[in-house]
């Protein structure tokens, strides 16, 4: 075997251990489906037999082949219930079901989002019904596009992490933990593990009271607001835009999408635009 082949070898084995790889269903996509079905609301439960920030049902699960929490059994009663409210576990019912029903339900040539949208909203048995209801408005607005996909983001640059710092707490290097929020950025566990459970140097992210450390150092903090904003960034161009992007999912959470006037948001980009000039 050519070094080239076992390297693609490699690849696909490694796509097969972390997960169901499906060409297109990118970050980006999974997001808006998430927004779309839910405002991808993390904290919703069950609803009419609804579960979950994609509104998954027991049916869909099964389809997907039942995917379960670590060390769970899908016989348990409530594997389903657990595993459709946890963000991670119901992406990978999702990413299972589109594995499964992969298909070109609009017609125009191509498996992408669009495809996808309809197939979580109509089921994949018959996925042709064109969105012209409340999940297709909200699944457009967020729409993810060809450059957004592509284009990979660079890292914030430090003028805007030291304003989102300045307004989170005055940049106090010396805060402790207050109600759950952590060190000078004021982060909270859950941001922590969606910025990539950074840790100080010689640390273990599963060590007690990593995130901690991790949010009382600065610079590991730093690195932590930079991981988040590569995983829910829209703007790929370090500038004025990119900091508002920034500063208003710190502020508001990744899925937000615009139109709320916020004086916070507003100081924090004086104060790049000052910092930058």
């Amino acid at each position: 075997m050519t070094s080239s082949r076992l390297g693609l070898t490699l690849l696909l084995a490694s796509a097969v251990v972390r997960g169901v790889f499906v060409p297109n269903l990118h970050q980006a996509c999974m997001r808006c489906l998430c927004v779309a079905a839910s405002g991808c609301n993390l904290n919703r439960g069950c609803d009419d037999g609804y579960c979950g920030p994609f509104t998954l049902s027991r049916l869909y699960w099964l389809d997907a082949g039942q995917p379960v929490l670590p060390e769970d059994n899908p016989a348990r009663e409530q594997s389903f219930e657990n595993c459709a409210q946890d963000y991670d576990c119901a992406k990978r019912v999702v990413r299972a079901y589109m594995s499964k029903f992969k298909q070109d339900c609009n017609e125009d040539g191509s498996v992408n989002c669009d495809d996808f949208a309809m197939i979580h909203y109509n089921g994949g048995y018959k996925c042709g019904t064109n969105l012209t209801n409340e999940f297709g408005r909200k699944y457009f607005n967020c729409r993810p596009t060809f450059v957004e996909v592509m284009q990979p983001i660079e890292d914030v640059d430090d003028a805007c992490l030291e304003c989102l710092c300045l307004d989170r707490t005055g940049c106090n290097i010396n805060r402790g933990c207050e109600r759950g929020l952590c060190g000078p950025f004021a982060i909270p566990s859950m941001y922590w593990v969606e910025g990539g459970r950074k840790v100080i140097t010689r640390d273990d992210p599963a060590n007690e009271g990593a995130f901690e450390r991790c949010a009382q150092d600065q610079f590991c903090a730093a690195e932590t607001v930079r991981g988040y904003y590569r995983k829910y960034g829209k703007v790929a161009v370090n500038g004025p835009e990119m900091c508002r992007d920034l500063a208003e999912k710190y502020i508001y959470g990744p899925f937000y999408s615009g139109g709320v006037q916020d004086n916070r948001i507003e100081n924090i980009l004086r104060c790049y635009s000052q910092g930058r000039g």
